[in-house]
């Protein structure tokens, strides 16, 4: 089995991948988990350190062989270029709960009407957003993770948002994608991606949980991440 690099939403941290990780790990599998923090809360530029962090874990996990590369939520917009800079040891993308790739655009310019209202009406004066916890209420987290260690863990490495991370152009990668593709739908939000993907002839599936099940209910994310690989890769 390839190895695993697991990539989190900018929007949030590693911890969203911990329990995921765990679980392949206890197969014997290798699994990457980068940190996308420092480039999401430092930028402009946000997208190209996003892609050398991602980079610079792989090597620094000193894995050798195919990759697995999966993308939770906002970071599959990054998949082209994550899939350029990690070259031919790419074997399969994996969107999970993601965005879809939107070379040359702005994550802005993609979201529905009503959310881009949501977030600009929730920008500070410093020019940044509250942490993505934030923008649904008071304790709606709680219904995303409803164990408190795990809910706690991912609360932690949530931090403001800078609103030009919306604003910035995503990169353009031609030929993308260079490797094949599988979607896994966690929540019925994204629905019209899941159906986009099986309309380009992507394999998908969907849990049936929320956009955090992975957190949630990592076991079942794990095994249908399996399977997608399983139905991607030769034999």
């Amino acid at each position: 089995m390839p190895a695993f690099v697991l990539v989190h939403s900018p929007l949030v941290g590693p911890a969203t991948w911990t329990g995921v990780a765990e679980v392949l790990r206890a197969r014997g599998d290798d699994v990457v988990v980068p940190s996308l923090v420092a480039a999401t809360t430092t930028g402009p530029p946000f997208a190209a350190p996003a892609v050398e962090a991602v980079a610079a874990a792989v090597d620094a996990a000193g894995v050798e062989g195919p990759l697995v590369v999966a993308a939770h939520s906002g970071a599959g917009p990054l998949l082209p270029a994550i899939g350029e800079a990690l070259g031919a040891r790419v074997v399969c993308h994996l969107l999970v709960d993601a965005a879809l790739p939107m070379p040359g655009r702005a994550r802005i310019s993609e979201l529905h009407p009503s959310f881009r209202g949501l977030l600009t009406g929730l920008v500070r004066p410093d020019g940044t957003l509250p942490p993505w916890h934030e923008w649904w209420g008071r304790g709606a987290i709680d219904g995303f993770v409803p164990d408190p260690d795990r809910r706690a863990q991912v609360v932690a490495e949530l931090s403001p948002i800078p609103y030009a991370l919306f604003e910035e152009p995503l990169p353009v990668v031609p030929g993308w994608p260079a490797a094949p593709c599988a979607y896994l739908r966690l929540s019925e939000t994204y629905a019209v991606e899941e159906a986009a993907a099986s309309g380009m002839g992507w394999p998908v599936t969907s849990v049936h949980g929320s956009h955090l099940e992975l957190v949630s209910a990592p076991a079942r994310v794990a095994v249908a991440m399996l399977d997608l690989v399983a139905r991607v890769l030769p034999t």
